[in-house]
């Protein structure tokens, strides 16, 4: 399903629901890293890793929206598991000393690293999904 299609999937049944809070509707569009990419300052204009730069040079995630990122196929991997390596590489090279998981995302939970993100969909437009996430917090 597109975004759009799933939005209003869930819209259109809770449309009629009573609930004592607001109801806001977050859709995980891709995968949570899919949007990370979308700080333009982890990503190293270049990039020394080997496999970083063949994914930079296959899909740069500075210029262009990360959510249109495919699968990368020289690797066999679907968009989750690429936006996952590609975050987990980014990180480790312009931060040595730490390290990104699913089950320890800690580098991605502060502020400025959010904040980078929501700066980047107002100027660009750009990972407008991971912008209604982030919305549905303030």
């Amino acid at each position: 399903m597109s975004y759009q299609e799933k939005y209003d999937e869930i819209y259109n049944h809770t449309l009629n629901k009573e609930c004592k809070a607001d109801i806001v509707i977050i859709i995980q569009h891709f995968c949570f890293e899919t949007g990370a990419l979308g700080n333009q300052t982890i990503i190293s204009r270049n990039p020394q890793d080997q496999k970083l730069r063949e994914y930079y040079n296959f899909f740069n995630v500075v210029e262009n929206d990360p959510e249109l990122m495919s699968g990368y196929s020289q690797d066999d991997l679907n968009r989750s598991q690429f936006a996952f390596k590609y975050l987990k590489r980014a990180i480790c090279e312009r931060y040595r000393n730490l390290t990104y998981s699913k089950s320890n995302p800690k580098v991605l939970m502060n502020r400025k690293y959010l904040n980078r993100i929501s700066r980047r969909h107002k100027e660009t437009g750009h990972i407008a999904s991971f912008n209604h996430f982030l919305n549905a917090f303030r």
